[in-house]
């Protein structure tokens, strides 16, 4: 698909970075993250991403209580510089959602783009509305036989 970009920044602020191309030139991220999650529900995270002509793609790498360890997801082009992943119903689960970015240059190069593997961005996930348990009437005794 070519160039995929992250696009997330703790609370709306925008994180910028040096990148490896002409000298002076920033790449930075513009997010407005919720400040919790529902669990259960996807985790559309999106953005904009600006000065990211040195970036062929970038990667979300998320956890949560139920995966066990980092996983995860390539950013797709919605249209111009907006770009968005989503983590799947199932992954966003209590206490919380915690995730970090890595661009990928032309080169394979790896850099970092928000938060790391030892400082990644937090976002609480609340816990769902679990659903009443059915509760059925008693039946009505059966009538007795009578002889």
């Amino acid at each position: 698909m070519g160039r995929r970009a992250i696009l997330v920044a703790a609370l709306g602020a925008a994180v910028a970075w040096p990148r490896g191309g002409k000298a002076g030139e920033r790449i930075s991220l513009d997010h407005r993250a919720s400040p919790s999650l529902p669990a259960d529900e996807p985790a559309v995270i999106e953005g904009h991403m600006l000065g990211a002509s040195d970036y062929e793609s970038a990667e979300l790498f998320y956890r949560s209580a139920v995966t066990g360890g980092w996983r995860n997801l390539e950013f797709e082009l919605v249209a111009g510089d907006h770009y968005r992943t989503i983590v799947p119903a199932g992954d966003v689960q209590p206490p919380a959602l915690e995730y970090y970015v890595v661009a990928v240059d032309f080169l394979e190069g790896r850099h970092a783009a928000l938060g790391s593997a030892e400082q990644p961005v937090q976002v609480p996930v609340e816990p769902g509305d679990a659903p009443a348990p059915r509760v059925f009437p008693p039946s009505a005794p059966l009538p007795t036989p009578t002889p």
